[in-house]
């Protein structure tokens, strides 16, 4: 373990996916070419690396097996759970043989091409990108750019059963061509559950762009993929908290901050403001999923209503940002727990704050952040 973290801290690293890893039944090694090590806590150092070569103490625990030849292959990088010293493999090639979701313990570390530290505050995250022919290329080159934008403006920290989030995008003009994988589902959303492996569930975020929206050029083919990644952002701090306000009123005010500064346009307008003033009138409603609400209107409403009312307090539109996108989630809120947090952090109530909305009427531009607001002075410490 020791010589683990020793080997991984004196290195740099320039992570890349894309292979699976090999035992060499001759060397008794195992190479990886990616993989995250991680106590799971997030609020702690962890690190990425690349061209591992290690061999296996015990083999705690092993899945299927099948021909190399029969089954497309994983980019899933390895899992090295630095709190229980155990390495989760999704797939590994020996021979002409596969196997899938192994745990294994390690004895030695030989050498390592790459590593790099990454600190409580950044990212360790990877992603697979699956973009299919139905997209338009230029729709495939302003996605690498969102992309690259979202990955340098917000950091996800990696926990055991999260670390790696495939990307299935498509246009709705052609028939659900990753049926195989994502089954019957539809639309643009971050999904999991029945599909599992070594890390646990398996999750995953697919863009079903509507044919429609290419032809007339609407901005949601591109503001969409904030909103999803903020999501996953989410996730990844609270798999547990399902307060939908929160959940959907952030990431849709996330998209709208993302499209205003990036593409100088109000998505906040154009697209969320049909507030339903039952929701002003009656807050406690919102929090449930069952509630309807109209591309998140009302839930983005509440959102930048909280933002003015701690300005009141004296933060600045900036902090009070932040607080609402990164320190909270810097709590780990549960459904259970999320009151509590909503106080330590906000410094009012959530009966407070709902007192509060019920003084609004549920126009969206008395509401509205200003124009100049810019994502990474929210992000940055």
């Amino acid at each position: 373990m020791n010589k683990f973290l020793t080997t991984i801290s004196v290195l740099c690293f320039s992570i890349s996916v894309g292979a699976i890893d090999t035992y060499d039944l001759e060397t008794g090694q195992l190479l990886i070419p990616n993989i995250v090590a991680a106590d799971g806590t997030q609020i702690t150092m962890s690190f990425v690396g690349t061209g591992l070569t290690a061999t296996i103490k015990d083999l705690i625990s092993i899945g299927e097996s099948y021909p190399a030849s029969s089954r497309a292959l994983k980019q899933k990088p390895d899992y090295y759970d630095i709190q229980f010293g155990k390495l989760l493999i999704p797939q590994v090639i020996v021979g002409d043989t596969i196997y899938e979701d192994l745990i294994v313990t390690l004895s030695e570390i030989i050498s390592i091409d790459d590593v790099k530290e990454v600190l409580p505050s950044g990212s360790d995250f990877s992603w697979e990108y699956n973009l299919h022919d139905s997209l338009p290329e230029e729709w495939k080159k302003e996605f690498a750019v969102i992309m690259s934008n979202l990955i340098d403006i917000v950091p996800i920290k990696s926990r055991s059963g999260l670390y790696y989030g495939p990307i299935y995008a498509w246009n709705d003009n052609t028939l659900l061509p990753y049926k195989g994988i994502l089954g019957d589902r539809r639309g643009s959303s971050v999904n999991g559950g029945e599909l599992r492996d070594v890390g646990g569930v398996v999750v995953w975020l697919q863009l079903e762009i509507p044919s429609s929206e290419f032809e007339n050029k609407y901005l949601h083919r591109y503001s969409v993929i904030p909103h999803e990644f903020f999501h996953i952002y989410q996730i990844a701090r609270s798999p547990e908290f399902r307060i939908k306000w929160m959940m959907e009123g952030h990431a849709a005010t996330f998209e709208s901050l993302y499209t205003q500064q990036y593409y100088s346009t109000n998505y906040f307008q154009e697209a969320q403001a049909q507030v339903d003033i039952k929701y002003i009138n009656d807050p406690k409603l919102l929090e449930s999923y069952e509630s309807l609400d109209n591309n998140y209107s009302s839930s983005v409403f509440f959102t930048l209503a909280l933002a003015k009312e701690l300005q009141k307090l004296n933060y600045s539109e900036v902090g009070a940002f932040r607080l609402i996108f990164k320190d909270f989630y810097d709590q780990f809120p549960t459904t259970e727990n999320w009151e509590m947090l909503f106080l330590d952090v906000f410094k009012m109530s959530v009966n407070d704050f709902y007192t509060k909305l019920k003084a609004y009427t549920n126009d969206i531009n008395t509401v509205l952040p200003s124009e100049n607001l810019v994502l990474q002075d929210i992000f940055n410490d």
